[in-house]
């Protein structure tokens, strides 16, 4: 197999998932860090080249959500933290991620979006930073879930411009729960700024929902967790989200956050179009069971299950390529690696650099096994892993 050692190289793929169609027997030349050519159809070519013919090869896959993972969380606020997180997620598949900022006090919050821009300027060593993914503090107490109460606020677009003001060309998505008193006024504002929207943490009825995303919203927090559920009488958010074609439903597919028939019927219900795997993976992840903490609180990893004391889930420790084979199991193999790649890209306005696998995007791959293990990772035609 020969190493990638020039801006300028090929790579011939005996499976590839695009991720819309899955092709057999495809060359892809890669030049200045870009996809150059696809050759369908294709034989081994002369010279070198890298050899996946009894592999498969997919795009970078695009975490959305993730706080953290190899010891270190985004609140940490260092440039260090987040490139361990992003050379950990690159082990996994993961070439871009937004790292995600859990509620807690308004300073240290900001503080972790400073150092996401500085990620995003300087660079890291593993998966790409496309920007923050804040979630919190405008949040429903009742469904806070894992987030610290303390910190929970009532929106604010003065807050808002205080704290996060110098850094909101950095945030990407802000997670917001559309019944609270001036929500209405927060979701407009951020979608005036470029910001995705996203309803979580939230007990918000059918009707408040519909009227968030009239506004701008478009996205969903880990869809069925921290919100209201679905009732034939109120469909609740998670109603709302199933029948709502504008809504990008975000999906912990871990299968103790969300039982695969649940998961099954969203994607039914939405098509991977609209289904976005993420790992909302906390410090723990790729750690030994333990106990770690999230915001000031002490969470109890046991068997891979990360909750506080009082049993409440507290984020995950599931990487995105395991939560990928959770889904072929269920909704096959084309539509995992889409929920993994291109709709996360599109949920946030990156498509037209990452996700798929076409002339003149960037070169983002994830080489797999027979068993969907991940052996090979390229960022922007860089051998990583």
């Amino acid at each position: 197999m020969a190493e990638v050692k020039s801006r300028s190289w090929r790579i011939f793929c005996g499976w590839l998932v695009t991720p819309i169609e899955e092709i057999q027997d495809v060359l892809l030349e890669v030049e200045d860090g870009v996809i150059s050519a696809v050759h369908l159809g294709a034989e081994k070519p002369e010279g070198a080249f890298i050899d996946a013919s009894d592999q498969m090869v997919t795009p970078g896959f695009v975490d959305i959500h993730v706080h953290g993972g190899a010891g270190y969380d985004v609140v940490d606020g260092t440039y260090d933290a987040i490139n361990a997180i992003s050379v950990h997620l690159s082990r996994h598949g993961v070439t871009s991620f937004l790292p995600t900022v859990v509620t807690c006090p308004w300073p240290k919050m900001a503080h972790a979006v400073m150092a996401v821009k500085e990620a995003m300027d300087r660079g890291t060593d593993g998966a790409r930073v496309l920007g923050a993914h804040v979630e919190g503090p405008f949040l429903s107490p009742e469904y806070k879930g894992a987030q610290p109460p303390d910190y929970i606020r009532t929106p604010s677009v003065q807050e808002i411009e205080d704290y996060l003001g110098d850094y909101l060309s950095c945030i990407r998505i802000m997670t917001v729960a559309p019944e609270l008193p001036g929500a209405d006024a927060v979701i407009s504002y951020l979608v005036s700024k470029g910001i995705v929207v996203s309803i979580g943490h939230t007990g918000a009825t059918y009707g408040e929902v519909q009227k968030a995303v009239e506004i701008g919203a478009t996205n969903s927090t880990h869809t069925y967790n921290g919100m209201r559920g679905l009732h034939h009488r109120e469909p609740g958010v998670v109603g709302a989200i199933m029948s709502d074609d504008r809504i990008f439903g975000e999906l912990i597919w871990d299968n103790l956050h969300v039982h695969p028939g649940a998961a099954k019927v969203l994607v039914k219900a939405k098509g991977p179009g609209k289904v976005i795997l993420v790992s909302d993976a906390m410090r723990a992840a790729g750690l030994p069971d333990g106990e770690y903490d999230l915001a000031g609180q002490t969470v109890h990893v046991v068997q891979g299950n990360a909750r506080l004391g009082d049993g409440t889930i507290a984020g995950s420790t599931v990487t995105l390529d395991q939560a990928v084979r959770n889904a072929v199991e269920h909704v096959g193999l084309t539509a995992a690696v889409r929920m993994a790649t291109l709709t996360p890209a599109q949920s946030i306005g990156a498509a037209i650099r990452v996700g798929s696998i076409e002339v003149g995007m960037s070169a983002d791959l994830v080489v797999l096994d027979h068993e969907l293990r991940v052996s090979r990772v390229f960022i922007g035609g860089e051998a990583i892993y």
